[in-house]
């Protein structure tokens, strides 16, 4: 009796010990909209690794369908301890002091570990507030097998977009009988594509200005207005233009149906294109009209810390590891942007998933990128602005450049009276 007695108490004694060291553990919490089954995978596998080596830390994971379910607890002050977070909301967080001063927490050696572009875009009056989880930037894609049936050679990093837009031309052929048949030289062509090809930025680098009355802003429109509305050689102004969808899907799953020439794409794609049944290459967007290679523009998805957490110490520790090679890794397994460490695109890691050439061609685009300004209305501007009048008006109707242009002049000035238009 008394043995039994004996090793009662002693395993009541074990599971107390035990219960108190679990109840010591410091728990944290990881916020982000990444809720695809793969993506909700690599960061569980992201968290038992630091677990592992932290285990006196327990991280949960708080998945938001939508980002203004994230942008709600934000705002109510009970988010979570790390945060995802894009380039178009992040100003407002810095300005706010939601977001964490992660300088004082900072090697040098370890911010170098980065594409410098990819921490630039998260670095304000010198301090840095968070650190890049993911880069997306815009390629080239084109289908080498229309290129040679119409004698073209394949557009290369010497190729301007008037050459290109000479490709399309001979390419794009439109049957009126039977639509689905119909060839195109590019898929949705817009007018950022072409901001983007000129090498043009929107916003002054401190987002108080907007150029929309420089010429250079009106030659880049007008050359997205002409591959629309004038060549009509996208698939958008065909459709539009004959009443008819001409060719149906997302951008990636046009061009995958071998009737589209060029598509402006993200790099991630290049998984979906392993499927085609036709030849296809990438290069970097074409020279600008006058035969100049601009930088690339990049943007990055980041991680903060939220400066009202309980545990920074853990939260940072987290993000470290997070945004280590040991942490991305995880992130390079599915598709989405390219991992900013220069370390994965220089070895085999990230080959491994998109190929030599490609990553080749990737890192040459981040080493010479460039980023979106810290303009905290730059997701009003987007929502409000460019996506519903600009990009629509340009891509999808016969309304003429000039009152366009106008229209949009008076838009802007109606809802940023502040920002000063030059």
């Amino acid at each position: 009796m008394k043995k039994i007695f004996f090793i009662f108490m002693v395993t009541a004694l074990i599971a107390g010990c035990a219960k108190k060291k679990d109840s010591s553990k410091i728990i944290i919490s990881y916020g982000t909209i990444e809720v695809l089954p793969e993506n909700i995978a690599a960061n569980i596998r992201i968290i038992k690794k630091f677990e592992k080596i932290h285990p006196n830390v327990r991280v949960t994971l708080k998945n938001y369908n939508k980002i203004d379910q994230l942008l709600t607890h934000l705002a109510a002050g009970n988010a979570p301890d790390i945060i995802w977070m894009h380039p178009f909301w992040m100003p407002k967080y810095v300005e706010s002091g939601v977001a964490l001063d992660l300088s004082p927490y900072l090697e040098a050696s370890f911010v170098n570990t980065f594409y410098k572009v990819c921490v630039d875009a998260y670095t304000y009056n010198n301090k840095i507030y968070g650190l890049p989880i993911q880069a997306n930037f815009p390629v080239l894609y084109y289908n080498k097998d229309l290129l040679e049936k119409t004698s073209l050679p394949c557009p290369n990093l010497e190729t301007d977009i008037n050459t290109l837009v000479n490709f399309a031309k001979k390419i794009t052929i439109y049957d009126k009988k039977n639509p689905n048949n119909s060839i195109i030289g590019f898929y949705n062509f817009t007018p950022l594509h072409a901001f983007n090809i000129g090498g043009f930025k929107l916003f002054s680098k401190d987002g108080d200005k907007l150029y929309i009355q420089n010429s250079k802003f009106r030659e880049l429109l007008k050359l997205a207005y002409d591959i629309n509305q004038t060549y009509k050689l996208t698939s958008s102004a065909l459709s539009m233009d004959q009443n008819v969808n001409a060719i149906g899907g997302g951008d990636s799953e046009n061009f995958l149906m071998g009737k589209t020439a060029f598509i402006i794409d993200s790099p991630y794609i290049v998984r979906t294109l392993k499927k085609a049944r036709f030849t296809w290459g990438l290069t970097l967007l074409p020279k600008d009209t006058k035969g100049k290679r601009q930088s690339t523009q990049v943007e990055t998805i980041c991680n903060f810390v939220n400066a009202n957490s309980k545990q920074k110490e853990a939260a940072v520790k987290f993000l470290k590891f997070y945004t280590s090679s040991k942490g991305l890794i995880e992130q390079a397994k599915v598709p989405n942007g390219i991992p900013p460490l220069t370390e994965l695109l220089k070895n085999d890691l990230i080959p491994k998933y998109y190929g030599k050439k490609e990553t080749d061609l990737f890192n040459l685009a981040l080493v010479n990128g460039t980023y979106l300004p810290p303009f905290k209305d730059l997701i009003q501007f987007w929502q409000t602005i460019y996506n519903p009048f600009l990009k629509q008006t340009i891509c999808n109707t016969k309304t003429s450049f000039n009152d366009i242009l106008s229209e949009f002049n008076k838009s802007v000035r109606t809802q940023f009276p502040e920002m000063e238009i030059k």
